[in-house]
């Protein structure tokens, strides 16, 4: 796979690595799951994982925001 480390959200997740690690390696998994989707590289039972993970994270996000 090629990053775009010019996408905000790949930026955006650099910074986050020092403050918040556990943060930003749920999202870098996020990202790798969801281009495993778009390109339909994901076997059918990666999904349920990848979707477990993807409500996880938003979880995990609002908690965070909701501070």
């Amino acid at each position: 796979f090629i990053v775009n480390t010019n996408n905000g959200l790949v930026q955006a997740i650099v910074k986050l690595q020092h403050k918040h690690p556990e943060i930003a390696k749920d999202l870098s998994k996020s990202i790798f799951d969801l281009s495993l989707l778009s390109q339909r590289e994901a076997e059918s039972g990666e999904i349920d994982s990848a979707l477990a993970r993807q409500t996880a994270i938003l979880e995990k996000l609002a908690t965070f925001l909701a501070v």
